[in-house]
C-alpha cells in the first residue's frame, strides 16, 4: 500500500509542478521499480544462500525504516525548488526498502505455509495497490496541481 501512496500523484507532480519532460517523468517513477528490483533479487539470492529470512525484518535498520524515510524526505521535497537528486534519491530509498519488506514478507510466507497461503499474500499485495491509491486521492494533491500552469 505504501508504494501506490507514494507513487500515484508522483508522474503528475514531477510534469505539472517541477516541469519536467515527460521522458523525464518516466525515469523518476521507474527509479523506484529498478531500485525495488535490483534489491528485491539481492535479497532473495541472500536469503536463498543462507536459508535465514530474519536478517531483513530484524536487522538494524529494518524495510519500514527505510520506507519510512523515504516518505519523509518525499514530503520535505513536494515543492517547485525540489531539486532532481531529492527526487531520485526518495525513489532509491522507498525502493530499497520496498524490495526488502516484499521479498521477505512473501519468502517467510512460502516458506512456512502451503501454497494456498502464498497465493492470498500475493492477492493481498495487489489489493494493497487500489487502496493505496484511493488513500493517495483523498488527499488535497489534485486540487493542488490545479493551481500550476
Amino acid at each position: 500500500m505504501s508504494f501506490y501512496l507514494t507513487f500515484t500523484f508522483l508522474y503528475p507532480f514531477v510534469v505539472v509542478v517541477q516541469l519536467r519532460s515527460l521522458i523525464d517523468a518516466t525515469y523518476c517513477m521507474q527509479t523506484q521499480n529498478v531500485a525495488l528490483a535490483l534489491l528485491g533479487t539481492f535479497a532473495g539470492v541472500k536469503m536463498h544462500r543462507s536459508k535465514v529470512r530474519s536478517p531483513f525484518l530484524s536487522c538494524r535498520i529494518s524495510p519500514q525504516t527505510w520506507i519510512f524515510n523515504g516518505v519523509a524526505i518525499m514530503m520535505h521535497s513536494r515543492g517547485a525548488n525540489t531539486s532532481d537528486a531529492e527526487l531520485v534519491w526518495t525513489q532509491i530509498i522507498l525502493g530499497l526498502g520496498g524490495g526488502l519488506a516484499t521479498v521477505s514478507a512473501q519468502v517467510g510466507a512460502q516458506a512456512a505455509v502451503p501454497h494456498i497461503i502464498t497465493a492470498i499474500v500475493v492477492l493481498l499485495t495487489q489489493i494493497g495497490g487500489p487502496v493505496g491509491s484511493t488513500c493517495a486521492g483523498a488527499n488535497t494533491m489534485p486540487g493542488s496541481l490545479e493551481g500550476y500552469p
